[in-house]
């Protein structure tokens, strides 16, 4: 529930000074000022806030009468209780969307992080030494005087980064011309550009069940259904992606073969070609998020989806965030080039074009690549190796399949609910991301995302915070071993 979850960190339940209606009126009018609840949001019944913060209906009743007072909150029979604020002329789509429970978690996560809070939400990390030592160098290199001579704007972004990467996809086996690419701000950008342009409202979408939270709220956006194929050892399973496309009339499918966000799974080269010939065969729009292609730990992975469509529509995304650092915001998008073509001028009408500096540094930083790509993937797997043995000494019951690639774990708890976990977690100065975030079905409360790309020592005290929220939700007594470790 995203207005629940946007008050735990401010509303700690029963627990606290003061009158209960008080503190809950106080926690949501600052919840609203600080603009987490945007007009038009609409407030949960009495009934449920009162069961998820395990207070009496009564309570939450009086809550909303002060703010309805106050002339913060509009309450009516039979409509319920809506946020109105100083900005009540926001629709309440555009409330609903700002306030998603997906993007609002991370969102906070990257511009209210807490001076003593370590967040295991979004799952970025710093440049590396070697990253930071090619940013000086290609910084150095950049020439801006000369590209200050252009009028700067590059909708379908910089030619000679489109070549480079145009370069790449051709030598890992995809051939691609720098007409088949478009630059953007980021692999979020490329999901919401592709899915505007690709997806009408109340149209059936099938996503992977768990997946990336972006495409989640990029598609709801859109006023997409969504449909899900679970993800288990591998991603989407093709017979059941076939079987819900089959029953849906499904136009539009969005995948993440390799190393899957959120469970670091590899899709086989089979299965690719599968629904190559799925798509060949169909009048299917596949959206392939390559975004953490690189970052595989044991093995190189197949050509891309977009190898084995011959006639069908692939469109391809990439991103330099994960493999280089998010702070230079580009990624990228492969497809046929009137789609480009397309999905330039829907770009255009947004920002005119990525900044063209970024692109440029981009430029020198790709001849690069091999030499950051290897720093990366040796920081990752050190990162790796070190909270699956804090998991295994202070969480032991706790489980995960270790991922072939990519930034994160995937989780399984021995019991409970990863949202009740959050919110204790919160507490001891932790913060998670409970594995229905990562669900088009809010499903999966038994897991939740343990991002392993911090640093390594965010990583331990991270996880030492985790164990002590896990034994303060659970009941359960640590060893004397993980007392050792803990304190």
């Amino acid at each position: 529930m995203p207005v629940a979850q946007t008050l735990a960190k401010r509303f700690p339940g029963p627990d606290g000074n003061g009158p209960l209606h008080t503190r809950l009126a106080r926690a949501l009018r600052a919840a609203i000022e600080a603009g987490e609840l945007l007009p038009g949001t609409r407030l949960p019944p009495e009934r449920t806030l009162a069961a998820e913060f395990a207070i009496a209906r009564s309570t939450v009743a009086r809550a909303y009468d002060t703010l309805r007072l106050d002339q913060l909150v509009d309450r009516r029979q039979g409509r319920g209780t809506t946020v109105v604020g100083e900005r009540a002329h926001i629709s309440g789509r555009a409330a609903a969307l700002a306030g998603s429970t997906q993007r609002n978690m991370i969102f906070h996560s990257l511009t209210d992080p807490g001076d003593e809070t370590i967040e295991f939400i979004s799952a970025h990390a710093p440049a590396s030494d070697v990253v930071s030592d090619a940013l000086a160098t290609a910084t150095r290199a950049l020439k801006l005087g000369d590209h200050a001579r252009h009028h700067g704007y590059f909708p379908l972004g910089y030619g000679p980064l489109r070549q480079a990467l145009a370069a790449r996809l051709t030598e890992r086996g995809l051939p691609t011309h720098e007409s088949d690419l478009m630059i953007t701000t980021g692999a979020q950008q490329a999901i919401t550009l592709i899915a505007s342009c690709c997806v009408s409202p109340n149209e059936a979408v099938v996503l992977e069940d768990p997946t990336f939270p972006g495409a989640i709220d990029a598609l709801r956006a859109c006023g997409a259904r969504l449909l899900t194929a679970p993800v288990q050892e591998t991603p989407a399973d093709v017979k059941s992606l076939k079987r819900t496309i089959d029953r849906n009339d499904v136009r539009v499918v969005y995948l993440v073969p390799t190393f899957h966000n959120p469970t670091g799974c590899l899709m086989s080269l089979d299965a690719r070609r599968e629904i190559g010939n799925l798509i060949d065969a169909s009048s299917l729009t596949v959206i392939e998020d390559e975004s953490l292609a690189d970052l595989g730990f044991e093995q190189e992975p197949p050509l891309p989806i977009a190898a084995f469509a011959a006639v069908g529509t692939v469109i391809t995304i990439g991103s330099l965030s994960k493999l280089i650092w998010g702070g230079l915001r580009l990624g990228w998008i492969r497809a046929a080039p009137a789609m480009i073509a397309h999905l330039g001028r829907v770009k255009a009408l947004a920002d005119l074009g990525t900044s063209i500096i970024p692109q440029a540094i981009a430029v020198e930083l790709l001849s690069n690549v091999d030499l950051i790509r290897a720093a990366r993937r040796r920081e990752l797997l050190e990162r790796l190796t070190l909270v699956t043995d804090l998991l295994e000494r202070l969480l032991p019951d706790w489980q995960w399949t270790r991922p072939a690639g990519g930034v994160s774990l995937w989780v399984r708890l021995p019991g409970g609910s990863s949202r009740e976990l959050a919110r204790v977690a919160a507490d001891y100065g932790v913060t998670i991301v409970p594995g229905s975030v990562m669900s088009p079905r809010e499903s999966g409360d038994e897991f939740l995302r343990l991002p392993f790309s911090k640093s390594i020592e965010m990583l331990e005290e991270g996880v030492r915070r985790l164990a002590k929220a896990w034994m303060a939700y659970s009941g359960e007594e640590p060893s004397e071993r993980a007392l050792e470790i803990i304190v």
